[in-house]
């Protein structure tokens, strides 16, 4: 029988030892939970002042309209 200094034998064998694995997780799945849960509301569409552009523009000349929105 052959000598196996006493290091070796206490040290871990990783090629023997399979490696644990992680099952995939995305990391921003947690961040998305949060945001959708969240008591600060969103960003809503303008379509308000949509709206109220297209009907200064449609009553009035397009200039007009442009030079009143800019003062």
């Amino acid at each position: 029988m052959q000598y196996v200094p006493q290091v070796f034998v206490a040290e871990a064998q990783p090629f023997l030892n399979p490696m644990p694995t992680m099952p995939d997780v995305d990391p921003y799945e947690e961040m998305e939970k949060e945001a959708k849960t969240s008591d600060i509301p969103l960003p809503q569409p303008i379509l308000f002042l949509i709206q109220s552009f297209s009907k200064a523009f449609a009553s009035q000349g397009l200039e007009e309209a442009v030079e009143d929105n800019l003062t």
